[in-house]
């Protein structure tokens, strides 16, 4: 009660780089913050940016540690824009990988899932895109509309593979040069709609 979702001097609070190794921090007004105040009312359509410094690489966990007031029950979800993907934070923590450097592009936190909107396209027969592995080869079945394209992606968020003008219903990857990991495929469909999954890849 009171904040905006401007820069509020009773409310929101500035990062001073104060961990040697990470320091992690919402965006708002190119400026970055350790607490962010957000305006009433609640407004699901918001968005917040969210970046971060280290001094490491490797995987780490961004997570819910506690939640009051109307966001107990509230979805809580954490876009990353490098690996394609929306995590339900409310569900659990997110694992990533980086490198070392600053990143301030990567995350978005928000409270509505738009991996889930276009779907209703795919509802006429209950069925959409269906993405199987099976002996070190992906096959990628769309059962509305022809495949544009295929990428797939490491977990890291790096291209291992790219395929454009498919234009069939049906394709399959085959010698796919991957470790076992998990890995994201994105399907793009002729109308221009993309639809992203995740499997568990064994070389």
């Amino acid at each position: 009660t009171g904040a905006s979702n401007g820069f509020d001097k009773s409310f929101d609070g500035p990062t001073f780089n104060g961990n040697t190794f990470v320091d992690f921090y919402s965006i708002n007004d190119s400026k970055n913050y350790a607490i962010q105040g957000r305006g009433l009312p609640f407004d699901p359509a918001d968005e917040v940016p969210l970046g971060y410094k280290t001094t490491i690489a490797g995987t780490f966990q961004i997570g819910i540690d506690e939640a009051d007031g109307s966001m107990v029950n509230q979805e809580i979800y954490l876009e990353d824009k490098t690996a394609n993907t929306i995590h339900d934070l409310t569900k659990g923590s997110y694992s990533f990988t980086t490198a070392i450097g600053e990143f301030k592009d990567r995350f978005v936190l928000r409270y509505t899932d738009t991996s889930k909107l276009g779907t209703d396209d795919f509802n006429a027969n209950g069925k959409g895109v269906v993405v199987s592995t099976k002996e070190h080869q992906v096959k990628i079945n769309s059962f509305v509309q022809n495949i544009a394209a295929v990428k797939v992606y490491d977990i890291k968020g790096s291209l291992i593979y790219e395929k454009n003008k498919v234009d069939k219903k049906e394709w399959i990857i085959n010698n796919l040069i991957s470790n076992d990991q998990v890995l994201i495929i994105i399907t793009q469909l002729e109308d221009g709609k993309r639809v992203s999954d995740k499997i568990i890849f064994r070389d």
